[in-house]
């Protein structure tokens, strides 16, 4: 069954894209300038943001490994 709410968000995305050609670059500053105008804050989070969890490196497997199964 389709959720008629995704179908027509997904309507009024392909009818945005399609106004713009299908042009990121385009469609961004659409929305860019639109969220300008209406005067609401947003926030821009930096795409190269550190990120606050350690990953720690695995320990090796106990046994044999699986490269020597090739």
């Amino acid at each position: 069954m389709k959720d008629p709410i995704v179908a027509e968000i997904h309507r009024y995305r392909a009818e945005h894209a399609k106004r713009f050609n299908y042009d990121i670059h385009a469609i961004g500053e659409d929305i860019r300038r639109s969220e300008a105008k209406s005067g609401g804050k947003f926030v821009t989070l930096d795409a190269k943001r550190k990120c606050k969890v350690e990953v720690k490196p695995m320990k090796p497997a106990r046994g044999k490994s699986l490269a020597a199964h090739k």
